[in-house]
């Protein structure tokens, strides 16, 4: 097994954090199980650094506040594989997010390697290594570890450590290494994170017979249930189930006895009857988002057709790291690139490329 250190009291976290504090990078993964909670139940992180050196960090034994305020303060650049679920975790456990990011999944896109580059694929395409995936299913939160599980844990962090100047070396010899550096910026952007009322909604769709007001009280009680959640860590599901919601939403009950008609449970009402009472006849403004603009489906399929021509000459295998499917919808409808097709490389691609001639055209024609 590859030496590492299981660190699993405040005097090893001490001294495994001095180290960090010093690293150029340290790669960085987390192993977590999801049970009966709103946040998964964080039990191991890994960090290895530039050095060599290997941690363990038992988050089922430690208070990792020290943690995540070295990560958040040290220079050194984190490098994650497909980073958004591992800081999430991290967000929802501390508050605060790390950076700088490096994404060794979003490195692998922006050199043309795959639309999906799982890691074990990663890591036998550039470094000719098999992993085991014996583990991936594996009980994360058991005391002690296997060693199978901490030969598994140690070879995340091991061969991401050798990835990382593998790719940055190729995409710095590809010219792309400013191209990452964009989005990883955008990784550590706390709002990623956030629930809002865009990613709640497609938790629970409003039928098509909901009118505006029945839409609004759904809204309420969506963002009502994500709080609640996070309040007490259980599942949504536990607060109230999607069609309770949908029910509530729909018949607005006034009084307790039409919640139980409604099959909310007795220690539901009683905890949170009134409540919804209230919520129901008085929902709060929400800023609406806005919407995806409507536009002609055949113009739409002619844009998104040049921008795949586009990504093929960048050898690009996913034209969605250029431009989704969203941002062309609204850049033909109003005629002005969304934010994220102003900035950086996107920007200097699109205008060399002479893209914006190529929208302006195909909005004249949709008109009569």
């Amino acid at each position: 097994m590859t030496q590492a250190r299981l660190i699993q009291n405040a005097s090893e976290l001490t001294h495994a954090l001095a180290a960090l504090s010093q690293a150029q990078f340290i790669a960085l993964d987390t192993e977590f199980v999801r049970r009966n909670t709103y946040k998964p139940i964080l039990c191991l992180v890994q960090a290895m650094t530039d050095k060599g050196d290997i941690f363990l960090f038992d988050a089922l034994l430690l208070d990792l506040s020290p943690l995540w305020q070295c990560l958040k303060q040290t220079a050194a650049v984190k490098v994650f594989h497909d980073s958004r679920q591992d800081l999430e975790i991290v967000w929802l456990e501390s508050g605060q997010l790390p950076s700088p990011i490096f994404d060794t999944q979003l490195a692998a896109l922006m050199l043309g390697l795959g639309e999906s580059c799982g890691f074990a694929r990663l890591v036998e395409a550039e470094l000719g290594v098999v992993l085991s995936k014996d583990q991936t299913e594996t009980d994360w939160s058991q005391r002690p570890l296997s060693d199978a599980q901490l030969q598994y844990a140690i070879d995340d962090v091991f061969y991401l450590a050798k990835l990382y100047p593998q790719l940055q070396q190729k995409l710095t010899a590809n010219g792309r290494l400013h191209w990452i550096d964009d989005d990883n910026r955008q990784l550590s952007e706390i709002s990623l994170y956030q629930a809002d009322i865009i990613s709640l909604r497609k938790k629970v769709k409003a039928p098509p017979f909901f009118n505006a007001e029945q839409k609004l009280r759904l809204d309420a009680l969506l963002l009502w249930r994500e709080a609640k959640a996070i309040e007490v860590n259980k599942p949504r599901q536990w607060i109230l189930d999607n069609g309770q919601l949908l029910s509530l939403a729909e018949k607005m009950p006034n009084q307790l006895e039409q919640l139980s008609r409604l099959g909310l449970a007795p220690q539901t009402i009683r905890k949170h009857g009134q409540t919804l009472i209230e919520l129901l006849a008085h929902p709060p403004e929400i800023t609406q988002p806005a919407k995806i603009p409507s536009v002609d489906g055949e113009k739409l399929k002619r844009l998104r057709h040049y921008i795949e021509q586009l990504a093929c000459e960048l050898g690009l295998r996913q034209n969605a790291v250029l431009a989704n499917k969203d941002e062309l919808s609204v850049w033909l409808a109003g005629g002005v690139r969304p934010p994220r097709l102003t900035k950086g490389w996107r920007n200097a691609l699109l205008t060399e490329s002479k893209m914006d001639l190529i929208v302006g055209e195909l909005r004249q024609a949709t008109q009569p």
